[in-house]
Formats: structure tokens, C-alpha cells, sequence
């Protein structure tokens, strides 16, 4: 028997049950997850106050670089 055809064939053959493990993996794991992701009002104000700097700092960002694209396309042109 030639072992390289039975490795052809049981390479599908497992990756059908990895990906099936996989996507019953995350099933039962949402159930948990939700119960134990509960933020205390006082880690929610510091997640909340951090979003903020975050947002500011894309906000400048995007700026700065409109900026430089202004000036390359007027270095160009």
C-alpha cells in the first residue's frame, strides 16, 4: 500500500475535525466570557477617561498627517 496516498487523504480528514473543534470551542466559551467580564464603575471611568486620550491623540494624528500630505503634494506641485 502506498502511505502517501492515506496521507493525502487524512490531511482533509483532520483539518474537518480541527476546524470543527474549533468552532464548538467558542460556543461554550461566550457564556463564560460574558459573566466574567463585569468592570467595576471605577475601572470603567479609567477605561472611559483612556478611550478619551486615545481618541484625542487619533484625532491629532489625522491631522499631522493631512499636514504632510499638504505639504508633499505641495512640495510636488
Amino acid at each position: 500500500m502506498d502511505w502517501s496516498i492515506l496521507l493525502t487523504l487524512l490531511c482533509p480528514l483532520m483539518m474537518l475535525f480541527c476546524m470543527k473543534g474549533m468552532f464548538s470551542g467558542h460556543k461554550h466559551g461566550d457564556g463564560n466570557r460574558t459573566e466574567q467580564s463585569q468592570v467595576s464603575p471605577e475601572e470603567f471611568q479609567v477605561l472611559q477617561t483612556k478611550m478619551n486620550e486615545l481618541t484625542e491623540q487619533n484625532a491629532h494624528l489625522l491631522k499631522e498627517m493631512q499636514s504632510l500630505k499638504q505639504s508633499r503634494a505641495n512640495a510636488e506641485g
